[in-house]
């Protein structure tokens, strides 16, 4: 089974959601699941263990919200992009009961990847290799995100997720170059994901999808998605 991941963008200490990755663009999010926009009220109410969350602060400013983030630890298994660049910002992590995310998007190098894996262990990075308009946002990356995935790989990332920043919010996905992957450790995906790509995924060697407007609309179901 596809494992769904459910997903949260916060900024200035809310849950906000918007569409291909245009931040300056993003409002507060509505959802199902809550009246509130208050993001631990809305993760306590979540019916998935894992949430992804996406620090907007962190990603565009270099200033998480790092007591958000651990009052969120203790409700869901979080995996957590705070905007890593260099290998400083990895000391964010010390004290914090979370997956480790390292965007390609904001990471300056694979000296920091390396280095994350050799302080917290392979288990809790995950690499996001960050997408717009299907090539690879990374200044140290091939374009092509297989060519990108072959390299951390040999690199010995264990974890990646295909995000694909351009279909956040869009409810579209082309994520066709997945057949082409050597897998080699855990595959997620992320932006745009519907209840109809569930279909494809369960012959994919896609672990899990990280989704965001779907589910916070109330158009997947969860046994569908086999969560």
């Amino acid at each position: 089974m596809v494992e769904v991941i459910a997903v949260l963008d916060i900024r200035g200490g809310v849950a906000v959601a918007g569409k291909s990755g245009r931040r300056e663009e993003y409002k507060t999010l509505k959802t199902v699941f809550s009246e509130s926009s208050n993001p631990v009220e809305i993760a306590a109410s979540l019916p998935y263990p894992r949430l992804y969350v996406a620090d907007l602060d962190g990603i565009t400013s270099s200033r998480p919200d790092i007591e958000l983030i651990k009052s969120l630890s203790k409700l869901k298994d979080l995996m957590v992009d705070l905007g890593v660049r260099g290998a400083d910002d990895l000391n964010f992590f010390t004290n914090m009961d979370c997956d480790i995310v390292l965007g390609t998007e904001t990471v300056t190098g694979m000296e920091v990847i390396t280095e994350a894996i050799q302080r917290f262990g392979g288990g809790r990075v995950i690499v996001s290799i960050d997408m717009k308009n299907g090539a690879v946002l990374s200044s140290f990356l091939p374009s092509h995100p297989v060519d990108a995935y072959e390299v951390l790989a040999a690199a010995g990332v264990g974890r990646v997720i295909f995000l694909d920043i351009s279909s956040v919010g869009t409810g579209k996905s082309d994520y066709l170059f997945i057949k082409d992957l050597n897998k080699a450790g855990e595959i997620l995906l992320g932006g745009g994901i519907t209840a109809e790509d569930f279909g494809w995924l369960k012959g994919s060697p896609v672990d899990g999808v990280l989704v965001g407007t779907a589910m916070h609309r109330g158009e997947l179901d969860v046994r569908q998605s086999g969560s």
